[in-house]
């Protein structure tokens, strides 16, 4: 929770924060639906038809990323970063995550790629309107104070100067907030080369986030087999 400094120097809670809070919790689970990505085939992804098997037989490792994103999606605490490469289920996890949280749990969840999100976040500045700062910014707090947010495929793309500081915001944001959130990458997120030192320490940090990295080949090529 974000805090004002009171006249008497005591720590309050930041009433428009709370507020803002309340009224995205207090949503109907698929209410922010239209702020993510479309789904198409990502409806029908659960944890359920999550294949742990490589040539029959069974990965510890996608084991272990199922159970962590059950556990998150159970928990919806912290955060939790699951970085490989291309194809290997990175994506389907974060959908199925999704699903679970809005079918099941009830949860008002975004799920949104990396691209599609900066790509919603544009728009603002090519709409004919007086108001375009206003809208980026209301846009902008749907991301940072959704109940749980869900980014896919972070550095899939390179990103601008502006790219980077309006992730970093939205990241910072619910870093400090502790807000529960889930990212899927195909970069490393301890490398500096490939993310903002910023924010390596906030997706590094132990007393908050979980970090696994998914090791399994792209398996999406067996799929259509």
């Amino acid at each position: 929770m974000r805090f004002l400094l009171a006249a008497n120097g005591v720590l309050v809670p930041c009433p428009n924060c709370v507020d803002d809070m309340k009224a995205l919790h207090a949503m109907p689970a698929n209410a922010l639906e239209k702020f993510g990505s479309e789904l198409g085939r990502a409806t029908q992804q659960t944890f359920m038809n999550f294949k742990c098997e490589l040539d029959g037989v069974e990965s510890k490792v996608l084991r272990a990323c199922l159970h962590a994103s059950e556990t998150f999606a159970q928990s919806r605490s912290g955060w939790l970063i699951i970085h490989g490469r291309s194809g290997n289920g990175k994506s389907h996890l974060a959908a199925a995550t999704r699903n679970h949280l809005v079918q099941i749990l009830g949860t008002p969840t975004i799920y949104i790629t990396v691209p599609d999100l900066f790509y919603k976040l544009r728009r603002t500045f090519s709409r004919d309107s007086s108001n375009e700062i206003s809208e980026f910014e209301d846009l902008l707090d749907i991301y940072r104070k959704a109940p749980v947010l869900i980014l896919d495929d972070l550095g899939s793309e390179r990103m601008s100067d502006w790219a980077a500081e309006t992730l970093f915001s939205i990241l910072d944001y619910r870093y400090r907030l502790r807000l529960p959130t889930m990212i899927t990458s195909n970069l490393n997120p301890y490398d500096v080369h490939d993310f903002d030192v910023r924010l390596v320490t906030r997706m590094t940090d132990k007393e908050l986030c979980q970090v696994l990295e998914n090791t399994s080949p792209n398996f999406r090529s067996r799929e259509r087999t």
